[in-house]
């Protein structure tokens, strides 16, 4: 809407139809009618999906002739991801747009808990003990039991459906065998050329309580992309150091297992000994 937009009459012609769309919305009106006059198209795209709304239908009075030209276009980025057996659209490409649980994750967490206490109990004598009872592969018991380990913050977000779309029965089994067997873990640190001058200056040793990532959370992102998804300051996705640490060494942070942007996320327990710097893509 070229024209409404660049004059002083088309502007507030614009922001009282959208107020009152917005009352409409907020009222005991049926809201599927008035989002129905709302969206006048919406196509998706690669990228995401293009929403045209049609504030022309909200306008009175003298603003009337304005209303061909009150239709404002966007393009909401989002992806279509696999969720449990669902496939959702996440908008953003960060978390999902309501929090459901998977029941797939939950299943295989309460299973993992279960089998754990049979065999510390005694009732259990072993995996393929387990597997015989329940008529299941042993090695698909073996591989669910050390999900008992996993850390509180991350089996609550599960609970809830707060775990980003990513995270899969099969991720989280082998993040939790990593933490069964105090595996070494290769984790990813971001920062800025100061930040990583500091650390070489201090014989090249991360502090506890920095922020690591895992290396498949950032691939093929570039610098910005970098720290939009990992929640850090501007610049400090400039550089990165990636490195291996005992899996006991790496605690959830006080602010959860994953970023708001939905990649995973520790810190050191003990000051670490971190790899070389090198550049993030632009």
């Amino acid at each position: 809407m070229p024209d409404a937009e660049t004059s002083a009459v088309g502007i507030e012609a614009t922001l009282q139809a959208a107020e009152a769309a917005r009352t409409q919305l907020d009222s005991d009106l049926d809201k599927s009618a008035v989002i129905a006059r709302l969206v006048h198209r919406a196509e998706l795209r690669k990228e995401g999906m293009q929403i045209t709304l049609d504030l022309g239908s909200f306008v009175t009075g003298e603003q009337c002739q304005l209303r061909d030209r009150l239709k404002v276009t966007r393009l909401v980025p989002l992806q279509i991801r696999r969720w449990g057996f669902e496939m959702r659209l996440v908008v953003g490409g960060g978390m999902a747009p309501s929090a459901k649980a998977d029941p797939a994750l939950l299943k295989a967490v309460a299973r993992g808990f279960r089998w754990f206490d049979e065999i510390a109990s005694g009732q259990s004598t072993s995996a393929a003990d387990i597997a015989r009872r329940e008529n299941l592969d042993k090695h698909y018991v073996s591989r669910m039991i050390p999900l008992a380990f996993l850390a509180p913050s991350i089996i609550e977000a599960i609970s809830k459906g707060t775990q980003p779309p990513k995270v899969t029965t099969e991720k989280l089994t082998r993040a939790a065998q990593a933490v069964a067997e105090d595996a070494p873990v290769t984790v990813t640190h971001f920062t800025n050329a100061q930040g990583a001058a500091g650390i070489i200056q201090g014989g090249g040793v991360l502090r506890p309580e920095s922020y690591v990532t895992t290396p498949s959370e950032v691939a093929g992102l570039n610098a910005s992309q970098v720290e939009s998804r990992l929640e850090i300051d501007p610049g400090k996705g400039a550089l990165s150091s990636t490195f291996q640490t005992p899996s006991s060494n790496l605690a959830t942070p006080s602010n959860g297992a994953f970023t708001s942007g939905g990649a995973v996320q520790f810190q050191p327990i003990n000051p670490t000994t971190a790899g070389p710097f090198v550049p993030t893509p632009p």
